[in-house]
């Protein structure tokens, strides 16, 4: 008589909804090739007080996560213990799949109908926790977006001045600014409202522009309902001066915790102030407004079809007794000229890259409420003698833009270097 004996192996239950979530912004971090054990990985990690999931890289010479993704849930529906590290593509797998249980045996994780190999955990660089933070501020979703896409458009990675790859902020006594310039434009944004501690620092673009993907990935809802939990969502930004170190955070469901880790940018930022002067938040500076629709659909036309290498700017101008026109010419390509919604001064001229035109107008659209036009000031001292030649200041919105939940004045501008005239 023989006998089969059957040994079942060790299996640990992860549980938990919001899985699928944390999946989505881990895989944001997780790299797709790296000489580093475990940089290509998501860890996942469980016990009595909940869930955890890490992804993110080292700077060289680091064994700490230098930018990176952390997701805490405060409930474990079965008090699992376990912590490994899962291939990226799992994750993925699962997060597009709406997976909520992991099953964790001793060298594998099975989800899904997929089984996938794992590593141990311990290895794992560990994620850097801003514990008591030198200063913090808080801002509505809405408004990390913009700034996200206004002023991190204006950035430049491929710079020698590692500090243009990076959005500068800072603190004031009654408002705190957020800066981004290539040398060429400068987009500013002053949102009113004081910090809990002084910012002056460099953050890097990149991080933003991540975060901004990875909180509406946090959001796993109806179209409409998404909306609405984004409009209502905060985004803390908190940073140890001690450390160089910052984090971005938010929570979903008044639990679920997310944070993205990243470290300052080091170097010295441009003199901003000088080709931003105190005018430039005086309404009484307002020269003139373009319809936004209008001016981005006439610069894509002569970006695609007009201007060339040797002619790359568009004439935005009125002469006297005539009407706002926007123009570009090109030996290769010929003309184009068209009237302009807007009011102009009589006499104002100026040359622009239509691509900062565009991103400048869009950024404007983008506001909420929507903004119809975009605004040109001028230094309130020279509008009496505005003849020829004139700089062009775009100014998204000026008041309140943000919903009725959460009213701060703030002004979104982008002051755009005229191109010298041919």
């Amino acid at each position: 008589m023989s006998t089969t004996e059957t040994v079942s192996e060790t299996c640990n239950t992860i549980c938990n909804t919001m899985l699928p979530s944390a999946f989505r912004g881990a895989v944001l971090f997780a790299r797709k090739k790296s000489s580093r054990p475990g940089e290509c990985g998501i860890r996942l990690s469980a016990n009595a007080s909940g869930v955890e999931i890490i992804a993110g890289a080292c700077d060289a010479g680091e064994n700490l996560i230098s930018s990176g993704f952390r997701a805490r849930f405060p409930s474990n529906e079965f008090g699992a213990f376990a912590d490994i590290v899962l291939p990226r593509s799992a994750a993925e797998l699962w997060a597009k799949n709406i997976v909520e249980t992991v099953n964790v045996y001793e060298s594998t994780a099975r989800a899904g109908g997929v089984s996938v190999p794992v590593e141990n955990g311990n290895e794992f660089p560990p994620f850097h926790s801003i514990a008591a933070p030198s200063a913090v501020y808080s801002m509505p979703f809405s408004v990390f977006r913009t700034i996200a896409d206004h002023i991190g458009s204006a950035s430049d990675n491929e710079s020698s001045r590692y500090a243009l790859g990076g959005i500068f902020m800072e603190s004031g006594a009654d408002c705190v600014r957020f800066v981004g310039t290539d040398g060429r434009r400068l987009h500013v944004a002053r949102i009113s409202g004081a910090s809990d501690g002084a910012f002056s620092i460099v953050i890097p673009a990149g991080s933003f522009a991540l975060a901004v993907k990875a909180i509406e990935k946090s959001i796993d809802t109806s179209r409409e309902k998404k909306k609405n939990a984004l409009e209502k969502m905060r985004v803390v930004i908190s940073f140890d001066d001690s450390t160089g170190r910052g984090a971005f955070s938010w929570t979903v469901g008044g639990v679920c915790q997310f944070e993205i880790s990243w470290k300052k940018i080091d170097g010295r930022y441009p003199r901003y102030r000088d080709v931003f002067p105190d005018y430039l938040e005086n309404s009484a500076a307002e020269i003139g407004s373009i319809e936004i629709a209008d001016i981005v659909a006439h610069a894509e036309t002569c970006r695609k079809s007009v201007c060339t290498a040797n002619s790359k700017g568009i004439d935005i101008s009125r002469e006297f007794g005539g009407n706002p026109t926007v123009s570009a010419r090109s030996a290769e390509n010929g003309e184009f000229s068209r009237q302009l919604k807007a009011y102009l001064p009589f006499h104002f001229s100026t040359k622009l890259d239509p691509n900062f035109v565009i991103d400048a107008a869009r950024a404007a659209a983008a506001f909420e409420p929507i903004s119809d036009g975009v605004a040109v000031w001028a230094d309130p001292e020279k509008i009496g003698t505005l003849e020829g030649k004139a700089g062009a200041v775009f100014l998204g919105k000026a008041g309140d833009i943000f919903t009725s939940r959460d009213c701060r004045s703030a002004i979104f501008a982008a002051v755009i270097m005229p191109i010298a005239a041919d």
